[in-house]
């Protein structure tokens, strides 16, 4: 969780410097629209009514264009070409809002993506970890991790969704700000002010809210799509500490009651994140540690030697963990597993010399 944090801090910084040169692109974009149509920096609204010209038409279907060759992949948010001939010039500086606003949902597509890939990485990499794999099981092309990044859950929902429907809703509210300054005759000083603001501290909020939120789910999704092969139920473990928010509280205490399946897990319902701004966990849920090793054993095959280590790795996992990952719930299953993994040293091949064979 502290990596996860100090990524979100180096990409909120890098972001936080993308919004401010955009806004400072938007400024000069209302400047030159005020010096064109405006008097002692005030423009009358019926100055925008009339349609585009030839040239300021061309620049903007010049500006689509680029868009569409920049991001040919998202050449499908842009309106139909025909649609510009119809634009006054007052829709026009709006369309050309619009056109910024998903040239920063491109890129923060983008930043998230990776972003999001490295938190599952290390997600499904601590899973595959204790559970005795080894380290750096998973790669970043690996295909839980493609999944798990692709995976959409509240209502449905990729996280490229949620940006294309934040970038929308910001370029709708500049847009209706900018319209309403303008017929009331709101001076150039502050308009520019007013629409800078917004842009910035509403793009700063929509997008940490995103990364932190999206951060936990990539994180305990990838550990369930490892613990789901070997385990079938979960417990939701809220981060302790005085924030936790009573739908977390009560999820929790229906866990610990019964432990929900790892096949029926919901985030957003049952599963973390349950909210924005989530930062909850699971443990694996196993009522008897005992059967579980001799299954686990059992479904793999293997000598004496592979149960003994299957059980060293067990036995360790409380002090391997800083975040308690798994939760062995009591000192007499640890226990337990301690005293079946000195069995099974004892029951190692002695030779003709009485000696025991060392693991």
């Amino acid at each position: 969780m502290q990596q996860m944090e100090a990524d979100e801090e180096k990409l909120y910084r890098k972001l936080e410097g993308i919004y401010q040169k955009e806004a400072a692109k938007l400024e000069k974009e209302i400047a030159a629209y005020y010096a064109e149509f405006g008097e002692d920096n005030i423009i009358e609204y019926r100055n925008l009514t009339r349609y585009l010209s030839d040239v300021d038409r061309r620049l903007l279907m010049e500006k689509m264009d680029d868009f569409a060759a920049k991001y040919p992949q998202y050449e499908h948010l842009m309106p139909v070409r025909e649609s510009v001939y119809k634009l006054n010039e007052l829709e026009a500086i709006q369309m050309q809002i619009y056109i910024q606003q998903m040239e920063i949902g491109a890129i923060e597509r983008s930043e998230l993506e990776d972003h999001l890939k490295e938190q599952a990485r290390r997600g499904a990499n601590l899973a595959a970890e204790e559970m005795g794999f080894g380290k750096e099981f998973y790669s970043y092309n690996a295909q839980i991790i493609i999944d798990t990044v692709g995976a959409a859950w509240a209502k449905a929902e990729h996280f490229s969704e949620r940006i294309w429907a934040n970038r929308q809703a910001l370029a709708d509210r500049l847009n209706d700000d900018f319209a309403k300054d303008i017929a009331r005759g709101v001076a150039y000083d502050k308009v520019k002010r007013q629409l800078a603001e917004t842009f910035e501290d509403v793009s700063s909020r929509n997008i940490k809210r995103l990364v932190f939120t999206e951060g936990t789910f990539a994180f305990n999704e990838a550990q369930a799509r490892v613990h789901e092969e070997h385990f079938e139920s979960y417990v939701v473990e809220p981060v302790k500490d005085q924030k936790v928010c009573e739908v977390c509280r009560d999820i929790h205490r229906q866990s610990e009651d019964k432990p929900f399946a790892f096949k029926d897990r919901a985030a957003g319902v049952n599963f973390p994140p349950l909210h924005p701004w989530c930062r909850c966990v699971y443990t694996v849920a196993v009522a008897d540690w005992d059967a579980w090793i001799d299954g686990y054993v059992e479904k793999r095959g293997g000598d004496i030697v592979t149960v003994s280590e299957h059980m060293r790795e067990l036995s360790s996992l409380e002090s391997k963990s800083p975040a308690k990952a798994y939760d062995l719930k009591s000192k007499g299953s640890i226990e337990s597993v301690r005293k079946r993994l000195k069995e099974a040293e004892e029951a190692i091949l002695v030779d003709q010399k009485g000696n025991v064979q060392g693991i």
